[in-house]
């Protein structure tokens, strides 16, 4: 929040991931789980943790209308 401050679409997905963790009141289970997965040497089978997809998901469009095809 500082002015001229943008979003790219992978950070807010990220972001918005983080929020609902934490509206949903799973903080503090969401945070012994990455500290669990980074303790200690990666393991045979460890795969790092990713937060947010590698492409993100197209957001709903409720009510909209889709544009009309100029005939």
């Amino acid at each position: 929040d500082a002015a001229g401050m943008r979003w790219i679409r992978e950070r807010a997905e990220a972001l918005l991931q983080l929020r609902c963790i934490e509206v949903n009141g799973q903080w503090d289970d969401f945070v012994r789980y990455v500290e669990s997965r980074a303790a200690g040497p990666p393991s045979e089978g460890w795969t790092p943790i990713r937060l947010q997809a590698a492409k993100p998901s197209p957001l709903p469009s409720f009510g909209a209308k889709p544009p009309s095809k100029a005939a």
